[in-house]
């Protein structure tokens, strides 16, 4: 089965540890869409050794000091200082059904939450939002 968060080199790589990437949402729902997801194929996160999990706490606190660290704004120019983690478990009945597609491989969404998650609508201007300045590789 064809994974692409397993084809790693076609993802925007912002940052990795021993255990996991960072990669920019190829899809963004949202401004500064990000993913992390564990360099070895997982399907959900009771799946995790207590070694990935350690370094998925350490990795996820480097990362939200980064994005705080960039000084962030939105577009109304308030600071972009809290955020969002979201792990979505793909248990759907359409999943292997023709023209639908959702990667069962693990992955965590974080994302800059301004007004709580009920705010969570798609926004279509994410597509525009550089997200390669979020990069810890540089």
């Amino acid at each position: 089965d064809f994974c692409p968060f397993c084809d790693i080199e076609k993802q925007i790589i912002l940052g990795k540890s021993k255990h996991w990437w960072w990669i920019g949402a190829l899809s963004p729902y949202w401004p500064y869409h990000t993913l992390l997801i564990p360099k070895k194929h997982k399907l959900d996160i009771d799946e995790l050794t207590t070694a990935e999990l350690k370094d998925m706490q350490l990795f996820y606190r480097k990362i939200i000091n980064h994005f705080l660290s960039l000084n962030l704004q939105y577009e109304d120019k308030t600071p972009i200082n809290q955020f969002a983690f979201m792990v979505r478990t793909r248990m759907d009945e359409l999943i292997g059904k023709k023209g639908y597609y959702k990667p069962r491989h693990l992955h965590i969404h974080i994302v800059p939450d301004k007004e709580g998650v009920g705010r969570f609508k798609i926004d279509p201007k994410a597509v525009e939002t550089d997200i390669k300045i979020l990069s810890l590789l540089n």
